[in-house]
């Protein structure tokens, strides 16, 4: 594992998790569009936003999309 200048791991291959290197799933938490590694114990929740969410309380909605983040965002909206 390698870090970068300012202790963070560096990242070779978007969309796999850093700790054990398996492919990340795309999901939708407090409707902000995130990376959650589901292979690691606790999973791995990565991404821009991740780091705004962690200062938030677990809402207990989340969900986990394929595709397009705006039609994943309008079925989590619309609970369709």
């Amino acid at each position: 594992m390698s870090y970068g200048p300012w202790g963070f791991k560096i990242i070779y291959k978007p969309g796999y998790c850093a700790d054990c290197g398996e492919p990340e799933a795309k999901v939708i938490y407090y409707g902000l569009p995130h990376h959650m590694c589901l292979q690691c114990d606790p999973p791995l929740l990565t991404g821009f936003w991740s780091r705004l969410t962690a200062h938030l309380p677990f809402s207990g909605w989340m969900m986990v999309y394929k595709g397009s983040y705006w039609r994943a965002l309008w079925r989590w909206v619309s609970g369709a």
